[in-house]
């Protein structure tokens, strides 16, 4: 006896904001470079762990561009540094070109790569660092952070990079 197979729906090419050998060339986007900041993470951490460091991320770094404008306030002073960048994003790699050299300023693998969030017209890239040893590592790179009730001390913690920008292209990004 023959049983009818369920029907399987057919490969639909949709097309998306890349097409896969553009990528393989690379992407250009327009971006505003607002700064880094360092975090602690576990190694596969969940998804919605990620997307709150992203936001800590992002918060970190809008509070420390405040505190440079209103150190800097007198009647000429300029907004907080930030920069105009070019991410030339492929398969390979991301990269952070400065938007009038095309000077490279950062050359990220792609492996190195742990989460790109994007968050309104913000985009944090989460590039894995060094492995540190224990949870008193973030308490060295911010003094300021409030400690959590869980003792990360036995656990293996890796210390993220976590570049934030700001791009109208963001809708893009995540191909």
């Amino acid at each position: 006896i023959r049983r009818a197979l369920p029907p399987f729906p057919t490969f639909v090419d949709v097309p998306g904001p890349c097409d896969p050998e553009d990528l393989i060339d690379g992407i250009i986007f327009a971006a505003t470079y607002l700064g880094c900041t360092h975090l602690l993470s576990e190694r596969t951490p969940t998804k919605s762990a990620r997307m709150q460091q992203a936001q800590e991320a992002m918060s970190r770094v809008r509070a420390a561009q405040k505190q440079a404008k209103n150190r800097k306030k007198s009647p000429d002073s300029e907004s907080p540094s930030t920069a105009e960048v070019d991410l030339f994003m492929s398969t390979q790699r991301i990269k952070v070109l400065n938007a009038d050299t095309q000077e490279a300023l950062m050359d990220l693998p792609l492996r190195t790569i742990s989460y790109i969030a994007d968050i309104g017209n913000m985009v944090v890239l989460m590039a894995r660092g060094k492995m540190v040893r224990s949870h008193s590592a973030q308490e060295n790179l911010d003094q300021t952070s409030e400690q959590t009730d869980m003792n990360h001390d036995d656990r293996r913690m890796y210390r993220m990079i976590c570049h934030v920008f700001e791009s109208e292209d963001v809708s893009y990004w995540l191909f």
